[in-house]
């Protein structure tokens, strides 16, 4: 059984911020399988409704409604969630298929479009929506995009690519923007450990796991433990 709080069937995220955004891939195209493979796989899904307690002791899993799910093994695989700013309670966030479609609205009448944060989302989003006519304002705390992940140089030729295609690109800011129009943050992310945390399970910046025979163990966020 696979249990999950959106009411869609698996899909892959990455199209959200690139294809999707573009127009270029459909809904329909968004699934990681077709849903006659779950049947035929012998997996049933209960979708659309989210987990509250994973129930360790009497293995009974317990969903939002109030109904128990049995279990005999359990895999927690929550992912993460977008980071917030809760001091922009108006701002848009990217991470399931709704974010997308208000995202992908707001580009298709051209909206101006201020974003915070010159990461992978950041970037994508900035990019897409100044091929649909934007005016696109990034800002960024770091001193180029994708510091982190390209280096000083690469980053800064990734900034001179997005300037030529239009985008207004702000590095270094140290402060919120003000802004009037739609507002997209694109922060980073954080993992969902909250149903972890509640079974009493040990969590640093992820579930922590016990290592395999011959090897260091690692939670799922990539960190050594």
């Amino acid at each position: 059984m696979l249990l999950g709080s959106e009411p869609e069937l698996p899909y892959e995220r990455p199209h959200l911020s690139k294809g999707y955004l573009m127009g270029t891939v459909p809904r329909t195209r968004l699934g990681l399988r077709p849903p006659e493979m779950y049947r035929e796989l012998g997996i049933e899904l209960r979708l659309g409704e989210r987990c509250v307690d994973l129930g360790l002791e009497r293995r009974e899993a317990v969903l939002e409604s109030g109904t128990t799910v049995p279990w005999d093994r359990l895999c927690i695989a929550t992912g993460s969630a977008a980071r917030r700013l809760p001091e922009l309670s108006d701002a848009m966030y990217l991470r399931e298929l709704p974010d997308a479609e208000s995202l992908r609205a707001h580009i298709g009448r051209g909206d101006e479009l201020d974003v915070i944060g010159a990461g992978f989302i950041g970037c994508e989003v900035a990019a897409v929506a100044v091929q649909k006519g934007c005016h696109v304002r990034v800002h960024e705390a770091l001193e180029q995009p994708l510091l982190r992940v390209l280096g000083p140089e690469l980053g800064a030729y990734l900034a001179a690519v997005h300037r030529s295609h239009g985008v207004d690109l702000h590095l270094g800011v140290s402060a919120l923007p003000a802004v009037d129009g739609p507002l997209l943050v694109a922060v980073g992310s954080e993992p969902r450990t909250e149903l972890a945390e509640r079974a009493g399970l040990a969590v640093d910046r992820g579930v922590e796991v016990g290592p395999a025979p011959g090897l260091r163990g690692r939670s799922h966020d990539g960190g050594q433990r």
